[in-house]
């Protein structure tokens, strides 16, 4: 292994550590709702979110004018200031305006950080330590968001701005450690509006190319979609509508981090027992009965986040390769990006009508509508042909 590619294997692992640390993740809804309404936060993400996708094309150019190393830390930065400035949040323009700069940061951060580790691997022609590398900063990272997951909400006990203060820190910190990191030269196609909306077209025209990729792609958008919505955005206002306050909220998403990371060991086990028409069938239709069957209840709440996040965990396993067996590899990139960008407008839409048909009161009504939506995921997957996956 060259120095440069040490270096920056390095440098990606330490930045990888600092960006696990998100003591945000048990107080981000009590946090808020002490200045703004849970509708107005959700009218906020739907901004915050448009404005990330819109700096998408621009953060492409800026990677080849200044270099992806550049782009990373300089993205970094700006998220991580972002962040620190949600601290002092007073109201829902504060919250708008620093949100909308981390969404901006994050659009920088998009696509040239794995892009940045790619190339360098490719420099020194060790492309095969690709999945190792992905492994290894997967279990760093994981490592270090249990422990901030569990750990935020004491520290919102100190300080209630602490939590957001410490992650933006961290972030920036992130930024910086990449200043140190050593561009890879390695030629690649420059990213102008002509390559781009090219690119956008086929890989949309790959996606949707048959009626049976049409079927792979629905069942992928809507399986990916709604993980999200829970993940992203509904599990922490329904754990606090459940009545567990921020420390134990801690605790909840830090365990069921662990619980993730211990059954993902599993995936290979249950390739071999199950073919990929039951598991396509099974992952939304279990999900699907679970979040159906939930109501306001601690005990079976708990039951409710624990199950779907586990057998949720399978979707980067199995639905992941779903959808890339019906892509032609030459289109793949493009393809997953098409689809990575219905899944983030319908994300940030869902969370704005939501919250203008339900009330934080009744917040577990969304994980029963979530739940008809999967088993909907879960009738399509009958129409899949996945016999070529299993062999």
């Amino acid at each position: 292994m060259n120095e440069i590619l040490k270096r920056n294997l390095t440098i990606y692992y330490i930045t990888r550590a600092f960006c696990g640390l998100r003591f945000i993740i048990p107080i981000w809804v009590t946090f808020f709702l002490r200045v703004i309404t849970f509708e107005q936060m959700a009218f906020a993400e739907l901004i915050a979110s448009f404005i990330g996708i819109l700096f998408e094309f621009p953060s492409g150019v800026l990677a080849d004018i200044i270099g992806r190393k550049w782009t990373v830390a300089v993205g970094f930065i700006i998220s991580g200031i972002g962040y620190t400035l949600l601290s002092s949040t007073q109201n829902m323009s504060d919250y708008i305006i620093y949100y909308a700069i981390a969404n901006i940061g994050n659009a920088f951060i998009s696509g040239a950080e794995d892009a940045f580790i790619y190339d360098s691997l490719k420099e020194a022609d060790k492309l095969s330590m690709f999945a190792k590398v992905k492994s290894t900063e997967a279990v760093i990272y994981r490592t270090t968001l249990l422990i901030s997951t569990i750990v935020g909400g004491y520290i919102y006990k100190i300080k209630i701005f602490l939590p957001y203060f410490l992650t933006g820190i961290a972030i920036i910190l992130t930024g910086v450690v990449y200043l140190f990191a050593k561009e890879p030269h390695i030629d690649t196609e420059k990213f102008n509006v002509k390559t781009y909306l090219r690119n956008f077209f086929l890989g949309f025209r790959e996606s949707f190319k048959s009626s049976e990729n049409i079927l792979v792609s629905i069942y992928y958008i809507l399986i990916f979609s709604v993980s999200f919505l829970l993940m992203g955005f509904f599990e922490q206002p329904y754990t606090k509508w459940l009545g567990f306050d921020e420390t134990a909220i801690g605790w909840i998403f830090g365990l069921t981090l662990g619980v993730k990371i211990l059954t993902m060991s599993l995936a290979p086990s249950i390739a071999k027992r199950l073919n990929y028409k039951t598991i396509n069938f099974l992952l939304p239709f279990l999900t699907g009965i679970v979040l159906f069957l939930s109501f306001h209840n601690k005990t079976w709440g708990l039951f409710v986040l624990f199950v779907e996040n586990i057998i949720l965990a399978y979707r980067f396993v199995f639905t992941d390769r779903t959808y890339n067996h019906f892509i032609d590899s030459k289109f793949r990139a493009s393809a997953i990006s098409t689809v990575n960008m219905f899944i983030n407008i319908i994300f940030a839409l869902s969370v704005f009508v939501f919250s203008r048909l339900i009330e934080f009161k009744n917040i577990g009504i969304s994980f029963n509508i979530f739940g008809i939506i999967f088993l909907f995921a879960s009738i399509i997957s009958l129409f899949i042909k996945s016999e070529k996956i299993d062999s």
